[in-house]
């Protein structure tokens, strides 16, 4: 192995371990959120739900910001310095007093301007480094963000019910965890390789027939993505957050959320990259579009399974998130330069996830408003399964559109 090539995959294994622990703090809480609404004094559970919501508004406004700057500043300093904000952020929950709720949500808006700095400034180094392998290098630090969902509420699990540490004493864990990912990025990441139009392969470009220039066709391409990655970031971040409530009303004390969590989270440490890596291989749109009809199918029979198969229910809408992930942002990449890239997928994740933050406050509102009872969790989950069945619905044309904008020449 050159000396490139053996830097180049030392960044991506941090940019990975960077990933997981980014992720972390958007679920480590998850499972003592009913733990968190009792020490608020709280009755609706829509403003514990609503944190996260915060948290993702924010996070997805700074992906924009980062995505505009990212050709112009460091990305190994702004990630690392990214992993310290998100990190100092979340060691402060421990200041926060039972009046201090509106405090919540400024220390959750501050993680999510450090946790921002991720997507955009990370695809475009792992992509610029792995040029030919997209799908794979992405799939790969989707591995990360697997590990982080899983691990987090799994390590939550371990700190909260067996050494019976409080949910504060918990964020003290995280906040330490992050501050030593956040180092380990600078001291060990590389630099983005320039960008060198002639060394780059040719992004795709409209045909002698498209029907708008270029960059219009890449703007109308993006905003059909962008719909699809909301409808799916609405029902996943909905799940994530309502999965603790339901499991309670339906099951009591015999389901455990972290361990469902957990389910959730682990498949995407083997699928994401093999997803990423099928897709190079046989086309992005097909392996989206039934990857993210099987997170629909999986959303809805959490409702309609029996408490003896919930957790091959979580399984398989883990296996259906994960795979829609690195095959989506790769489809991106596929169709942008690396020169604009960072831009994109800025603009991408930013919308995605503004979109996704609606979420969380909606659906809570949606149980509350229904009375907060069994058959308000059902028809909630219900409807997060139709949106992710619309979203699979969209992606299995989006061959169809890239060829009518002329982003793929016909041959």
């Amino acid at each position: 192995m050159t000396a490139e090539k053996r830097a180049a995959a030392l960044s991506l294994a941090f940019i990975t371990m960077l990933h997981g622990m980014n992720h972390t703090y958007s679920i480590f809480l998850s499972p003592l959120n009913e733990q968190m609404r009792q020490f608020f004094g709280e009755n609706s559970i829509s403003a514990i739900t609503s944190f996260k919501t915060t948290y993702l508004v924010v996070y997805a406004m700074s992906n924009l910001v980062f995505g505009i700057l990212a050709n112009r500043m460091s990305t190994r300093w702004a990630l690392g310095l990214g992993a310290f904000l998100n990190a100092f952020a979340v060691l402060a929950y421990t200041l926060i007093g039972p009046k201090g709720i509106v405090y919540m949500h400024v220390l959750w808006a501050v993680g999510g301007i450090g946790g921002g700095t991720y997507h955009p400034l990370a695809n475009v180094l792992v992509t610029r480094l792995y040029t030919t392998r997209k799908g794979w290098a992405l799939g790969i630090t989707g591995m990360g963000a697997s590990m982080g969902f899983t691990f987090g509420p799994l390590t939550t699990w371990f700190l909260s019910s067996t050494l019976h540490l409080q949910w504060q004493q918990v964020a003290t864990v995280f906040g330490l965890l992050g501050l030593l990912a956040g180092l380990a990025v600078l001291l060990m990441v590389g630099k983005v390789p320039d960008y060198n139009p002639a060394a780059q392969p040719a992004a795709a470009t409209t045909g002698p027939k498209a029907p708008v220039s270029y960059g219009g066709a890449l703007a109308i391409f993006v905003g059909f993505v962008i719909l699809a990655v909301g409808l799916r970031e609405i029902s996943y971040w909905s799940i994530l957050d309502v999965s603790d409530f339901y499991l309670t009303t339906a099951y009591g004390g015999m389901a455990s959320t972290a361990f469902y969590l957990t389910l959730l989270s682990v498949p995407g440490i083997l699928i994401q990259p093999m997803a990423g890596w099928i897709s190079d291989k046989v086309g992005r749109n097909r392996m989206a579009a039934i990857a993210l009809a099987l997170h629909g199918i999986s959303t809805a029979l959490i409702v309609l399974s029996p408490h003896s198969l919930l957790f091959g229910v979580y399984i398989l809408l883990g296996i259906g998130q994960a795979a829609s992930v690195p095959t989506i942002e790769a489809m991106v990449a596929d169709f942008t330069t690396p020169k604009n890239r960072g831009l994109v997928f800025g603009i991408l994740v930013t919308s995605g996830l503004g979109l996704g933050a609606l979420g969380p406050l909606l659906s809570g509102l949606l149980i509350d408003g229904l009375g907060g009872t069994l058959p308000a969790y059902q028809t909630c989950l219900y409807l997060l399964a139709c949106l992710t069945g619309a979203a699979a619905v969209l992606m299995a044309f989006s061959s169809k559109v890239a060829r009518t904008l002329g982003l793929i020449k016909e041959t």
